[in-house]
């Protein structure tokens, strides 16, 4: 017995020899103080990316027998611009900035309001330069945009094809950006635009963002057309498919 206590005393001791070594080692604070950091770092992450993408709730139905306006289900990217007008004005905004000076004066009131929602890049998509318009959407409209980012990077996930963004190319515009825009495009209307309303946005199928880098991949649009396609079914949205602009022209649809 004497002989098994003197045992355990010895190993005790030897366990607080190594501890103390440990505790004095260099490299055991340096990998201690990176673990910590990288906890720290992902927490901060993740703390961000839920506070530029908040939970938007808003009132759900069965859009293709209850939507503001007609609106049947498809899988084709041809819905009209009329059409889109139509849910526009319907759902959105009751009138259309003027110009910039108009949209500054009173989007402190709108985003206070919740008649407007700032749009901010995340982990689900990229903002293109806006030149000619301002990131802004109705509540409804911020919901499905990252409705169709959360899709969107899950079918990426199954595929294996990495972390992509899309690109948002355009959103809110005043009648003094659409004006300007009908000089350099030719799918600028002048008989007025879905984008002064709110609801609608602009996403680029052409190239894709990865790590900062902007690349076209066949693979990652075909997922992108497949995200659209399954939510058009819904008649989450209209949709129509722009080639000079290579971009989606989406419209977000509203409950009645």
């Amino acid at each position: 017995m004497a002989q098994n206590k003197t045992k355990k005393r010895q190993k005790t001791k030897k366990k607080k020899r190594k501890s103390a070594k440990l505790l004095h080692n260099p490299l055991f604070w340096c990998i201690l103080i990176g673990f910590t950091a990288s906890i720290i770092i992902i927490f901060v992450v993740e703390y961000n990316i839920r506070h530029t993408t908040p939970p938007i709730i808003i009132e759900e139905c069965d859009l293709c027998k209850h939507a503001s306006a007609p609106i049947t289900p498809t899988e084709r990217f041809r819905d009209q611009n009329a059409e889109h007008l139509i849910h526009a004005q319907k759902n959105g905004l009751k009138k259309a900035f003027k110009d910039k000076e108009d949209l500054y004066a009173n989007i402190d009131s709108c985003l206070n309001n919740g008649i407007l929602v700032k749009i901010e890049e995340n982990r689900y998509y990229a903002i293109k330069d806006l030149t000619h318009s301002h990131p802004y959407l109705i509540p409804e409209a911020a919901k499905l945009l990252n409705d169709i980012g959360i899709s969107f990077q899950q079918k990426l996930h199954e595929n294996n094809l990495g972390n992509y963004k899309f690109r948002i190319t355009s959103m809110l515009r005043t009648e003094n950006d659409q004006k300007q825009l009908m000089h350099i495009n030719r799918n600028a209307t002048p008989n007025g635009s879905a984008h002064y309303f709110g609801t609608t946005f602009d996403i680029g199928y052409y190239k894709y963002e990865k790590n900062s880098l902007c690349e076209s991949n066949p693979q990652v649009e075909q997922i992108l057309k497949e995200t659209l396609r399954e939510l058009r079914q819904q008649c989450r949205f209209l949709i129509i498919c722009e080639g000079r602009s290579k971009c989606f022209h989406i419209t977000v649809t509203k409950c009645e």
